[in-house]
C-alpha cells in the first residue's frame, strides 16, 4: 500500500496517494512507517501542520527512531517554530550522534535565523575549515536551496520588470541580416577563416575561465573570450552561432567580480544576439536556457520562465534550466513550486549549489550587508487597453 501510494505521489497524483497513505495508516495504526510517509507527502506540498502531526504520532509510537526528530525539525522549521525545531534538532543529534544530515539541518535554520556566519560555520564554509558534504535527504535539500536563493536573489536581481517573452511569429517578424551575395562570399572567404579561428580561441578562453577557481583570473579569461567572439562576429556575422558565442560570452562576463552588480547593458545586448541566433541558427535547448538567464538576470521574470520552459520541452534534464525555473518561481512567490524546481535540478547535479554556497561565502566575507535583503516586489502586468466608448459605426458627433 505505501509504495502505491509513494509512486502515486511521484506522478503527481495527489487525491489517489493521500487516499493510499489514509489506508495505510488506518491498516497499521501502531507501525510509525505510514505516518512518516504520509507526513512527507505533506511536507512535499507545504502542508506543514498536518505533517507536523504524523511525524509526533510516529514519535509517540517509536520515540527511538532517528529519523522522525529531522522530519519534525523540517516540519517546524515551516511553521517558524524554531525553538521546537531547534529542540528536534538536538533530539536527532543524540538518537544519532554521527546523522550526516545535522550539518544540513543546522545550517538550515541558521538561514531560518538570519545567522548567515553561523551557516557558513556549519557547512565548512569558513577559512579554516572544510565544505562538508551536501548530505541531506529530499525534505531538507529544497529547504536549504530554497533558504539559499532567497538569501542570495534579491542581492542579485535588486528590481524586477513585466517583459514577456517574443513567441516565434514575432522574431519571424524581426528584420534579419541580409544574406551575402556569390561574390561577397566569395571576397569574404579570409576573413571568414579568421573568424572561425578567432571563435574556437573564445571558446577555449571561456571554457578555461568556467575552471578557473581564481576570481580575477576567470574575470580576465572572460573578457578576452569576449574580444574574441566579437572580432569573430565583426568578420563574419553570418557565421553559423557566431551571434550564439558572442551572447554566451557576454552572459559569463556580466558580473566582472562576485561583489559586483551585473552589467545590464551586456545582459541585453547577450538577449539581442541570442534572438538573432535562434532566428538564424534554429531553436536549441541553450539557445532557451541562456535567454532565460539573460531575462532573468533583467529582472525579466515572465519572460524568463517562458524560454526556460522552451529549454526544458527540448531537454528536459537540463539543470540549470530546472534551476533558473525554480529561482524565478522563488521570486514570484511560489515557494512549493521553487522547491520542487531545485529538487529536480540538484538531483541531477549537486555543482550548482556548491558553486552557490561559496558564492554566500565570499559575499557574507565581502559585504555582509548585502546578504539576506528582501525580496523584490513582483511586477503587476501592464493593464490591457481600454475599450473604444463608441460603439462600431456610431458618429461620435450625432446627437443622441
Amino acid at each position: 500500500m505505501l509504495s502505491q501510494a509513494q509512486k502515486s505521489a511521484r506522478r503527481g497524483e495527489s487525491e489517489r496517494a493521500f487516499e493510499l497513505f489514509d489506508q495505510a495508516v488506518a491498516g497499521l495504526a501502531e507501525h510509525p512507517g505510514p505516518h512518516l510517509q504520509r507526513g512527507l507527502a505533506y511536507l512535499e506540498q507545504g502542508r506543514a501542520e498536518e505533517a507536523l502531526a504524523d511525524f509526533e504520532r510516529a514519535i509517540a509510537l517509536a520515540p527511538d527512531n532517528p529519523a522522525a526528530p529531522v522530519f519534525q525539525c523540517l516540519a517546524q522549521a515551516d511553521l517558524d517554530d524554531l525553538e521546537g525545531a531547534r529542540a528536534s534538532v538536538e533530539r536527532a543529534a543524540k538518537l544519532e550522534p554521527r546523522n550526516q544530515q545535522l550539518p544540513c539541518l543546522r545550517a538550515l535554520l541558521s538561514f531560518k535565523e538570519k545567522n548567515i556566519g553561523e551557516v557558513c560555520r556549519h557547512l565548512g564554509l569558513v577559512e579554516e575549515a572544510s565544505p562538508v558534504e551536501l548530505i541531506a535527504c529530499n525534505a531538507l535539500l529544497g529547504r536549504l536551496v530554497v533558504e539559499l536563493e532567497q538569501t542570495l536573489l534579491p542581492r542579485d536581481i535588486p528590481e524586477l520588470f513585466y517583459r514577456e517573452a517574443i513567441s516565434e511569429e514575432e522574431l519571424q517578424a524581426r528584420p534579419a541580416l541580409e544574406e551575402p551575395g556569390l561574390i561577397e562570399a566569395l571576397a569574404n572567404v579570409l576573413p571568414s577563416l579568421r573568424a572561425m579561428s578567432s571563435q574556437r580561441r573564445g571558446q577555449s578562453r571561456l571554457e578555461k575561465a568556467m575552471r578557473q577557481r581564481d576570481p580575477e583570473r576567470r574575470t580576465d579569461l572572460c573578457e578576452e573570450a569576449v574580444e574574441l567572439q566579437r572580432r569573430a562576429y565583426g568578420l563574419d556575422s553570418h557565421m553559423f552561432r557566431g551571434a550564439f558565442h558572442l551572447a554566451e560570452s557576454l552572459l559569463f562576463s556580466s558580473r566582472p567580480q562576485e561583489n559586483e552588480p551585473y552589467l545590464r547593458e551586456r545582459l541585453e545586448e547577450a538577449s539581442e544576439l541570442l534572438l538573432e541566433s535562434w532566428k538564424r541558427d534554429g531553436p536549441n535547448p541553450y539557445v532557451f536556457y541562456y535567454l532565460g538567464r539573460s531575462e532573468q538576470l533583467l529582472g525579466h521574470l515572465p519572460a524568463a520562465e517562458t524560454y526556460f520552459g522552451e529549454a526544458l520541452k527540448r531537454f528536459e534534464k537540463l539543470f540549470e534550466a530546472n534551476y533558473g525555473y525554480g529561482q524565478c518561481r522563488l521570486m514570484g512567490g511560489h515557494l512549493v513550486e521553487a522547491r520542487q524546481r531545485f529538487l529536480a535540478a540538484v538531483t541531477e547535479d549537486l555543482q550548482m549549489v556548491r558553486e552557490r554556497l561559496r558564492e554566500l561565502a565570499a559575499v557574507w566575507k565581502l559585504a555582509p550587508d548585502e546578504v539576506g535583503l528582501p525580496m523584490p516586489e513582483p511586477p503587476q502586468p501592464p493593464p490591457p487597453p481600454e475599450p473604444d466608448s463608441e460603439s462600431p459605426g456610431e458618429d461620435a458627433g450625432a446627437p443622441v
